[in-house]
């Protein structure tokens, strides 16, 4: 039985295997990778092979925001500076990567994350706990998130964003009967365009 040398990474408390202790056929396998230049193959050899750093494999993982955001967190169990560049180019992983590795703002990558409008309410509302002004002009262009923004981190109303927000006859229920708690006159329009909305508006506004 062949014995393969191991040791143990004391943040995942599993045991590395080295390359060079692989079967022919995983380092065969490890060519294969590096010639093909996938970064999620890449990453899963390392998490689920190596089980752990693969550093001929990064050159790899760091074409992808994806893949650089999961080496750091299941490879590397923490920040991975060789990485940050290539997360902050993703809204999305950046903002993942201020959550999950962070745990706290990130400065460097908020011009790429408020880019996105979910992202940006996301990162007001977990990791800014508070308004994010400097956000709110891209926040404002999607409809729902505007009435997310309003709910969960105004807690009232917020005027800036109810002209998007009336565009959406859905959302725009939810807001005037959840966030103004009364009619609505301005987006009665719009809500009266979707005929299930109008029932249940009328409902709740006339009784």
């Amino acid at each position: 039985m062949e014995t393969i040398n191991t040791k143990t990474n004391k943040k995942t408390n599993k045991k590395e295997v080295k390359m060079e202790n692989l079967s022919k056929n995983w380092q065969n396998e490890a060519k294969r990778i590096i010639q093909e230049g996938n970064p999620k193959f890449a990453y899963l050899f390392a998490k689920e092979i190596l089980k752990g750093r693969w550093e001929e494999g990064e050159r790899i993982i760091l074409q992808s925001p994806e893949y650089s955001f999961y080496y750091s967190r299941d490879v590397v169990r923490g920040k991975w500076k060789e990485g940050e560049e290539t997360i902050k180019k993703s809204p999305k992983f950046a903002f993942y990567y201020s959550l999950y590795i962070l745990d706290g703002r990130w400065k460097e990558a908020e011009e790429t994350i408020k880019s996105d409008p979910e992202m940006a309410y996301q990162y007001s509302l977990l990791i800014l706990k508070n308004r994010w002004k400097e956000a709110e002009d891209i926040i404002k262009t999607n409809p729902r998130i505007s009435f997310y923004y309003a709910r969960d981190i105004i807690r009232g109303r917020w005027k800036e964003g109810e002209d998007i927000i009336k565009t959406d006859p859905e959302v725009a229920y939810s807001y005037s009967t959840g966030i103004l708690k009364r009619r609505w006159e301005e987006a009665e329009e719009t809500i009266m365009a979707n005929p299930d909305v109008a029932w249940a508006y009328k409902k709740i506004i006339y009784g």
